[in-house]
């Protein structure tokens, strides 16, 4: 089968969720997409074999941009998002999680930067915490995020919030990605490990995204399984920079970059040696903006310091 070419896309946004179980929160999130200042997109919404009311919530919405998909059974988010992928007919995807929030201006935005910058293959936003129903104040001040800081960043996890994504479908077609299940837990920052080698990345200077926070959620539900299912992704990340790097200093890189705990054997000074290494190769190779990554490494490496002494 042919692979779609750019001209062929007739609808300029996927916007793609799936729910389960959400019925407390999808009727609020469904609101915020329908009422884009950008209007031309089609909402695809998959029900991941919801118990609640998810479905009823979905379907008393009367617009012919909703496209509801409904699961046989509960397939879990990443069989359910990988098969949403396919079923996306837009130039672009938008993902949203089904207890988030977008701002108005969201879809207008993003699509404005990847229409006016090609070589990007994805554009993230910042985003606010909702705390009992509403944002979270806020005085700070917002900056653009560019693709060499986001490359460094990386080392540790993903900086761009997967619900707050726009990426060209047709670098996703093209090179066939998908939420991988051997990632488990951390498969967003697989993802976006895969999808940058295929272009630049980029984080507007807006929190375009309300999120909220749930104690259970599974970052600290499966934290073992996530943390080392992460760190294969970032031990693949040291490897491309340090070849020949040791047993030893892999497992300093990992608390370095991961959770700043001090292990038996790996000490404040064993951390110093290794940063210094880290600038050297990289001051030689230049895999990374040599600035953004002696800055990053600096900061972790003081962070670990302060946490361990």
């Amino acid at each position: 089968m042919n692979k779609p070419k750019m001209t062929e896309y007739k609808i300029p946004i996927s916007v793609l969720m799936s729910a389960f179980n959400a019925e407390k929160t999808i009727k609020e999130t469904i609101g915020s997409v329908l009422s884009q200042s950008f209007r031309n997109f089609e909402f695809i919404i998959i029900n991941d074999g919801s118990e609640d009311g998810t479905e009823k919530v979905i379907s008393s919405f009367q617009d012919d941009r909703i496209r509801l998909i409904n699961n046989l059974g509960n397939l879990g988010i990443i069989d359910s998002v990988n098969n949403g992928l396919t079923q996306c007919k837009g130039k672009y995807i938008c993902r949203l999680d089904a207890d988030d929030i977008c701002h108005k201006d969201r879809l207008k935005l993003q699509f404005r930067f990847m229409e006016k910058n090609p070589e990007y293959v994805a554009c993230g936003t910042h985003y606010r915490k909702l705390i009992n129903g509403k944002a979270t104040f806020s005085s700070r001040h917002y900056f653009h995020v560019p693709d060499e800081k986001i490359r460094v960043l990386m080392l540790r996890n993903s900086p761009i919030g997967n619900p707050t994504s726009i990426i060209r479908r047709s670098v996703i077609v093209e090179n066939n990605l998908k939420y991988e299940p051997e990632f488990e837990f951390c498969e967003d920052y697989a993802f976006w490990f895969r999808i940058m080698q295929y272009g630049k990345l980029h984080i507007l200077n807006r929190p375009l995204l309300y999120y909220r926070r749930h104690r259970d959620q599974i970052s600290t539900k499966y934290a073992d399984i996530q943390s080392a299912n992460a760190n294969i992704i970032r031990e693949t990340l040291v490897r491309e920079l340090v070849p020949n790097i040791s047993e030893a200093e892999l497992e300093t890189h990992l608390a370095l970059m991961a959770d700043l705990n001090s292990k038996d054997n790996v000490t404040c000074e064993m951390v110093k040696l290794w940063v210094s290494k880290l600038c050297r190769f990289n001051t030689d190779k230049k895999v990374y903006d040599i600035k953004e990554f002696n800055k990053m490494v600096a900061h972790r490496r003081d962070k670990f310091i302060e946490s361990n002494s």
